[in-house]
């Protein structure tokens, strides 16, 4: 019985192979960022999961280490999950709390939110 819900869920997420569902499919995955200045080293990781039809779970993790006098302090992390919800015109996630919009170029791997671009590395 979990399989077959198992199952229906992860159909209801792909949505087939329709060629206009081609970015929702690309979406699940990990990307990552980095960030280096003269302040302060950055990893960012956003994992996205669709959690049922239009539904996805986005969980934002940060490893960072502020930089003071030319001296890296200690390392620092951060966990935040956000949900957000597909939109199929505008072919973004929406996320409603934080006002978040992720878009997606799956020709080149990439996420962007705001000014920030992201690689996805695991499909």
């Amino acid at each position: 019985m979990i399989s077959l819900i198992a199952f229906i869920t992860c159909a209801g997420c792909n949505d087939g192979l329709k060629s206009s569902n081609y970015i929702k499919r690309y979406i699940p995955g990990t990307y990552v960022k980095e960030v280096k200045n003269d302040f302060m080293i950055a990893y960012d990781t956003l994992i996205i999961q669709c959690t049922a039809g239009n539904n996805y779970l986005v969980v934002n993790r940060t490893a960072y280490q502020r930089i003071r006098n030319k001296k890296l302090l200690p390392e620092q992390y951060a966990e935040e999950n956000w949900k957000a919800v597909y939109d199929h015109r505008s072919q973004n996630l929406y996320e409603q709390r934080l006002g978040k919009t992720f878009s997606f170029d799956p020709a080149n791997r990439k996420l962007y939110e705001g000014g920030s671009e992201y690689n996805k590395v695991v499909p």
